[in-house]
């Protein structure tokens, strides 16, 4: 179950790209033009839900707000080299100087939608080759972006949550968010990183650690700050924890793995590695842990 839009410049290889996902793994390619009716079009899409699509010839705000009304549309961004590209194009029309066809290029990306629409691609892709097969092979490489799962896994679900998270930390050294949950998938509770709310935010000075330039596990001790980790077992309380899941952005340091021990947490899940590297050694066989690569999951 996908469907896709895909955009790109001129002759930066979108039909190609729908060619050979129609040949590899049987793809139907829907043509967006001026001359359809747009929800009639949407609607026969949506009612095949189950038959793989590639929407190409996307050109309107308009036809990209009906598509993203489904969770299992989404836009990827097809480019090229400029001399590439303009080289196909000559190959394909007549011959034309390159700065007609930079001129051609400026006038699709900025008298049209096409910038506001490539806003809302999250995956890239580049065909900067001539070679079909080289082409093709990169394509296999990179499948797991272009035809995604419906819908994101547990795991990747309640990192994603962790990521917004920690947008809220007030940490000018590192930001870090964290959710807790239980055995039946629900959140218990969500912290980021910063000082005690009794005292000024870190971004406003409440905090003289983190304006130093050390390397933050060198000072760990004389910060002001709260973890992320730390905050969402003070949020819950130490006896709701155990047998909880933790989604961190970054792995535990010495002072959260000893927190999270003390707290009977049973998995802790993570992206960013850090420089801790007694950290592992404290929950080594004590909490399950695992790492995730978020920007492998694109939704």
């Amino acid at each position: 179950m996908s469907i896709i839009g895909v955009l790109g410049g001129i002759c930066s290889g979108k039909t190609l790209f729908c060619s050979l996902m129609k040949e590899m793994y049987g793809y139907q390619i829907v043509y967006f033009d001026q001359e359809i009716d747009l929800n009639k079009t949407a609607m026969q899409i949506y009612n095949n839900w189950n038959t793989p699509t590639i929407i190409t010839a996307i050109t309107t705000k308009e036809q990209l707000r009906v598509l993203k009304k489904r969770n299992y549309f989404h836009l990827i961004y097809l480019d090229a080299p400029s001399f590439t590209r303009y080289r196909r194009y000559c190959e394909k029309n007549e011959t034309i100087k390159f700065e007609d066809f930079v001129r051609l290029d400026d006038k699709q990306k900025y008298d049209l939608d096409f910038l506001e629409l490539a806003k809302n691609c999250k995956v890239y892709l580049k065909n900067n080759t001539n070679a079909i097969e080289e082409f093709r092979n990169y394509l296999k490489q990179q499948m797991s972006k272009i035809i995604r799962p419906f819908r994101p896994d547990w795991d990747v679900y309640f990192m994603k949550i962790a990521y917004t998270v920690k947008q809220r930390s007030n940490c000018m050294k590192k930001s870090v968010g964290a959710v807790l949950i239980n055995n039946n998938k629900r959140i218990l509770s969500t912290s980021y990183n910063g000082t005690p709310k009794v005292m000024k935010n870190c971004n406003e000075g409440g905090c003289d650690v983190c304006k130093e330039s050390k390397t933050l596990d060198l000072i760990l001790y004389k910060c002001m700050c709260i973890h992320a980790e730390e905050g969402c077992i003070l949020e819950l309380g130490i006896t709701q924890t155990r047998n909880t899941t933790l989604y961190t952005t970054l792995f535990p340091c010495v002072w959260c793995c000893k927190a999270l021990l003390q707290a009977e947490v049973s998995r802790i899940v993570y992206c960013e590695q850090g420089n801790w590297d007694l950290s592992l050694k404290i929950i080594q066989n004590l909490i399950k842990y695992d790492q995730i690569d978020i920007e492998k999951y694109i939704y």
